[in-house]
């Protein structure tokens, strides 16, 4: 399997997660009485859009650099921020295959945050595969939907001060 078969392994088991892990929600929350406008985020200046639709995002270098951002969103899902740490991994586990075997996932970051005052979740997820390390971070946003912004990268480039600096700077706008 190569990288970019990985790569969209991944996003597919994202959007899965994102719309069945949690469960169905029992009762509206205050966060499902609002109703989100926008999203806004700074793109890193090398990304361009490949896919506007979908919200995909990939260097201006691609496929030389793989690093992707993916903008996901589903229906709200009750227990979307009593996910654990090991319940992310656990999203993972088993997943990831190379030559047969499986690729461990190492979870690096795992925080509770807010967005705009809306509840998320920060976290940075690694593993090996075809002699590279790849690492995944995401920004997981409880709002009236579930949103997830997911970045990739797999090449010798270290982009995590920029994509940190992007998440730190998303701003939300809704309304009640």
């Amino acid at each position: 399997m190569n990288l970019k078969k990985c790569s969209a392994l991944i996003l597919g088991l994202i959007l899965i997660f994102a719309l069945t892990a949690c469960g169905e929600p029992e009762s509206l929350s205050d966060n499902e009485k609002v109703k989100v406008i926008s999203i806004d985020y700074a793109i890193p200046e090398d990304f361009k859009v490949l896919d506007e639709e979908n919200k995909v995002y990939v260097t201006v270098d691609y496929p030389a650099d793989s690093s992707k951002l993916v903008m996901t969103e589903s229906k709200k899902t009750k227990n979307f921020l009593d996910m654990t740490e090991k319940d992310y991994k656990s999203t993972f586990d088993g997943q990831i295959k190379q030559d047969g075997k499986v690729a461990e996932v190492k979870v690096t970051k795992f925080d509770r945050c807010e967005v705009s005052g809306f509840r998320a979740i920060n976290a940075t997820a690694e593993f090996s595969f075809e002699k590279k390390t790849v690492t995944m971070k995401q920004l997981m946003i409880d709002a009236d939907k579930s949103y997830i912004i997911t970045f990739m990268n797999s090449g010798t480039t270290d982009r995590s001060a920029e994509i940190d600096k992007m998440f730190e700077n998303i701003k939300i706008k809704y309304e009640k």
